[in-house]
């Protein structure tokens, strides 16, 4: 669990997180299917009356890819 201060200075509004365990790897697919959520979450904001140029800027939309590694002995 995070401090509120602290997710409050590294988490936006809106958050797109891409994890990747150990056992999987980071694709450009992976890059692709991400990219496409954003736009998935930015149209569906616009829906709800926000145009979709001023969401990034006005809402603040931040995408987050985390790969977990494990050091080999």
């Amino acid at each position: 669990m995070l401090n509120k201060s602290v997710g409050d200075r590294i988490f936006r509004t809106y958050n797109i997180i891409e994890y990747k365990s150990p056992d999987d790897y980071l694709s450009i697919n992976d890059f692709y299917k991400v990219y496409g959520y954003t736009y998935t979450a930015a149209i569906n904001l616009s829906r709800m009356g926000m145009a979709i140029d001023d969401i990034a800027k006005a809402v603040g939309m931040q995408v987050s890819v985390v790969q977990e590694w494990l050091q080999k002995a």
